[in-house]
């Protein structure tokens, strides 16, 4: 099992901010679970058109388009499992 809290996370290369949103990695391939989990938070107020291209993705709040009116804090799991604090190309990928 791994546990792992978020203050482990704020501030280290797996809390990556990602324009108008910030995504926290709770559990990268490096730790050999064949995926990753991650928090994500958009922005109030933002936009955006989310696509992953290279994963399959379930995610607890599940649209194509969010537009986040408050804050809104999603946790997602990644396969195959991301291995680095990458960043989303211009597609969202």
């Amino acid at each position: 099992m791994i546990v792992r809290r978020l203050e482990e996370i704020k501030g280290t290369p797996d809390e990556v901010g990602l324009g108008n949103r910030l995504s926290r990695r709770f559990v990268l391939g490096r730790r050999g679970m064949g995926h990753s989990v991650h928090e994500t938070i958009f922005r109030a107020g933002e936009s955006q058109r989310v696509q992953c291209r290279n994963h399959l993705e379930s995610v607890y709040c599940i649209e194509h388009i969010l537009h986040a009116h408050t804050d809104l804090r999603l946790v997602c799991v990644f396969t195959p499992a991301h291995v680095s604090p990458k960043v989303h190309d211009e597609f969202g990928s």
